[in-house]
């Protein structure tokens, strides 16, 4: 069951998460786009290139989403489309998405230490782990 919030609150809310997921897509798909160099192969280097491509797609997703969600919410905006915009489904599709593209993100970066070293790789997995641990906990609130 989705909890009802006020539409200034929402769009404000809305706002928020679109430049957020803007933001990691365009960081996760510069890290798709250096991934495909040529010579590169390997199940690390798929497995990495992968999650980049999925954490891309997804949080550009969550940032059109959001955005609709914060324009429909206008108060200008046209008759009925208010009660769309602040609807379960592009909620839902909204949180869903940033949790697949930032989860996604945070495999990718762990991932992509291992192609360095084990050094790296030790480091870069325990940061994301630390980070997705936060990011359960921020979730959770949503």
């Amino acid at each position: 069951m989705i909890i009802p919030l006020d539409p200034a609150y929402l769009a404000e809310l809305a706002t928020r998460i679109s430049f957020i997921s803007a933001l990691l897509g365009g960081f996760a798909a510069a890290f798709f786009a250096t991934l495909l160099t040529p010579g590169r192969t390997g199940k690390l280097i798929n497995w990495t290139t992968g999650c980049t491509a999925v954490a891309a797609v997804a949080l550009v997703c969550a940032a059109v989403v959001t955005a609709f969600i914060a324009t429909g919410l206008h108060p200008a905006a046209p008759a009925g489309y208010q009660e769309i915009a602040a609807g379960q489904t592009p909620r839902t599709v909204s949180v869903l998405c940033l949790f697949i593209g930032t989860f996604a993100l945070l495999i990718a970066v762990a991932l992509g230490g291992w192609l360095r070293s084990r050094a790296v790789g030790i480091t870069a997995t325990v940061a994301a782990v630390i980070g997705g641990i936060i990011l359960l906990w921020a979730f959770a609130g949503f």
